[in-house]
């Protein structure tokens, strides 16, 4: 009798200690109700992109993608309560890699809509201060992908200053004129 009671303890004694560390290795593994949709996020963020780096854009960049992965995004921000904190920074960096893409497809289509086959300015109204800020924009944070297309945005550039030039001389705008003495350096 006094052995069965041993082993009795025992046996309960090693199932509390069991039940204890099963519900200690439950609270150091926090799962959250957002970490599906975050997931899902971030695996839609890295589409985005040709590599893990984050630099330069995949071929498959188009609106619709954007509105896809900006959908998901709306998604995790209204469960962003229920984020820890590395997944809110997970999250941050998600969003931050978002607006990256979003000025990359912005220059990309202001290139295929501004700029015909021979390289020349479709829109003579064409207001360049968007396209210069995003493309300062990706310089600070996409500096590999500015770099590849330097060239083609100082040509954009050099485009609309030319036709305010043209602009200028041959409707006589003071304002444009104006414009143009501060564009061109002048030679004495």
């Amino acid at each position: 009798m006094k052995t069965m009671v041993k082993t009795g303890g025992i046996i309960v004694l090693s199932g509390l200690l069991l039940a204890g560390c099963g519900n200690q290795a439950k609270a150091s593994t926090p799962k959250t109700t957002g970490q599906p949709q975050l997931t899902r996020l971030t695996k839609q963020v890295k589409s985005l992109y040709a590599d893990s780096k984050y630099e330069m854009p995949a071929k498959q960049l188009s609106e619709a993608a954007l509105t896809k992965v900006n959908t998901q995004r709306d998604k995790v921000y209204k469960l962003r309560g229920d984020l820890s904190k590395a997944q809110q920074k997970t999250f941050k960096v998600d969003q931050q890699q978002l607006q990256a893409a979003k000025k990359i497809f912005s220059v990309q289509d202001t290139f295929n809509v501004e700029l015909d086959k021979d390289q020349v300015l479709k829109d003579e109204d064409f207001k360049i201060q968007a396209f210069n800020n995003d493309f300062t924009y990706l310089q600070a944070h996409k500096a590999k992908f500015a770099a590849t297309i330097k060239d083609k945005a100082t040509l954009l550039d050099r485009e609309v200053k030319a036709v305010a030039l043209v602009k200028a001389a041959t409707t006589g705008d003071p304002d444009l004129k104006a414009y143009c003495i501060r564009a061109i350096p002048h030679r004495t």
